[in-house]
Order: structure tokens, then sequence, then C-alpha cells
């Protein structure tokens, strides 16, 4: 054992030795600190999601406008006797997120609403209409509105083909 660690020794139950760090030691991880520190902070106040994990995730980091609109869409199919079912999470079907991408391509052509169909019509039974709405929610000091749908695209299905 060198003098060193000698004069550190630490006479506790389990006898170990204290080995002090180098002055370079403490200076490199005094630096590395500081890097750490200055990316955070500049990342938490300009960083983007792609910078995770060093800036906050925007969807935990920021709030919606509490005079603004909400929107959620939803797939809905329409008994023959007007009863709604959303059908928006049917098993094997295009994910929520997957259909907002598709928004413009939906209104444009309903016949992709038709091939979906299927999907969403296994997860309710005699249905005579599918339908894409955007779910609107109007805040108003943060307290929301009734909601309003807007209707995307629409197909008759009970017509089998």
């Amino acid at each position: 054992m060198s003098p060193t660690a000698e004069r550190l020794r630490d006479h506790g139950a389990d006898d170990r030795v204290i080995d002090r760090m180098s002055g370079a030691g403490r200076v490199s991880r005094h630096c590395a600190a500081a890097l750490a520190a200055a990316l955070l902070l500049g990342t938490t106040l300009f960083g983007q999601d792609s910078d995770f994990p060093f800036a906050p995730f925007r969807m935990y980091a920021t709030r919606d406008d509490p005079n603004g609109v909400i929107r959620i869409l939803a797939v809905e199919a329409v008994a023959p006797d007007g009863a709604v079912t959303d059908v928006t999470d049917a098993h094997g079907a295009p994910r929520r997120a997957e259909l907002e991408g598709r928004i413009d391509a939906l209104r444009e052509d309903p016949g992709l609403l038709a091939s979906l169909a299927p999907l969403y019509l296994a997860a309710a039974t005699d249905t005579s209409t599918l339908r894409v709405v955007w779910r609107e929610y109007r805040l108003i000091d943060g307290r929301s509105r009734p909601p309003q749908d807007r209707i995307l695209a629409s197909i008759d299905v009970s017509d089998p083909k």
C-alpha cells in the first residue's frame, strides 16, 4: 500500500481505503458536469424532441391555448337506427396517428376509407355508414365546451359488394 493510501485509511468496520482524486481528475469531472448542465439548460430552453434526453418532450413541456381548439380524430360506425359506435381503436385497423397523416388523402378519395372499412366493421356489426370525423372541443378560459363533429369522409357500407 502506498504511503498516501496508508495516511487516508478509513478506520471503519470494513477497513476500506479511500483514494483522493488528482487535480486533473477533479478539473475534468467539473468540466464534464458544466458541459452537461449547459446542454441541459440550453436544450430545455431552445431544444426540440429530437434533442432528447437533454430536451423535454414537447407534449409534456407545453400546454394548449386556454382559448383554443382541441381536435381529436375519430372513426365512427353508424347503425341504420342512428346509433353511433366509436371504432377508432378497432383491432388491426390503422391507429389514430396513421389516419391523421392521411387526412388530406381521405378527404380527396373516400375510396381509401372503403379499403379500410373491413378492419373497422369487424368491431361494429350492423353498420350502415362508416365516417371519419374531427371532434373539436372549443376551450374558453381553459374549460371545454360541448364537442362539435366535422365529418371528413363518409361511406355507405350497408350495400354488400
